[in-house]
């Protein structure tokens, strides 16, 4: 079956049932042309392995360049979807929160708080805390 540049590593072209060739997920019976018909607009679609794959690449490259601790933090502000951060707890990284409530759902998601970065600017004193005294103690 003809290869197309744009395809990358996770997806494939099969045939769906009426024998037309379709773009899927690799092990995945559902083609992205039915996922992006049947729900509504605009839908975004992420690839696990690929996340995956991209988490280890980033680690392999610290573990071999530089010789310290490195922390990989996602940050909350870019996305929140909570399939994505669970994965990515799951697979040690951390989460950076740039408010109290990104935080707490960081936590409510799994990612454990000893790898809760907290940058929140203009944040009080009252706030700081209560965040301190309430979620870490």
């Amino acid at each position: 079956m003809k290869q197309y540049w744009w395809l990358y590593k996770g997806f494939e072209i099969r045939q769906n049932e009426l024998g037309q060739n379709k773009v899927f997920f690799k092990d995945y019976p559902v083609d992205l042309e039915s996922i992006a018909r049947d729900n509504p607009t605009p839908v975004y679609v992420y690839n696990g392995e690929r996340i995956e794959e991209k988490v280890a690449i980033v680690r392999r490259a610290f573990d071999t360049y530089y010789d310290g601790d490195v922390a990989i933090n996602f940050a909350m502000k870019a996305s929140h979807i909570p399939h994505v951060v669970r994965l990515l707890g799951q697979v040690g990284c951390g989460i950076d929160a740039a408010s109290p409530n990104e935080a707490r759902l960081g936590l409510r998601l799994g990612i454990p708080a000893e790898k809760v970065m907290f940058t929140g600017t203009s944040v009080s004193i009252r706030t700081l805390k209560n965040w301190c005294l309430l979620e870490f103690v």
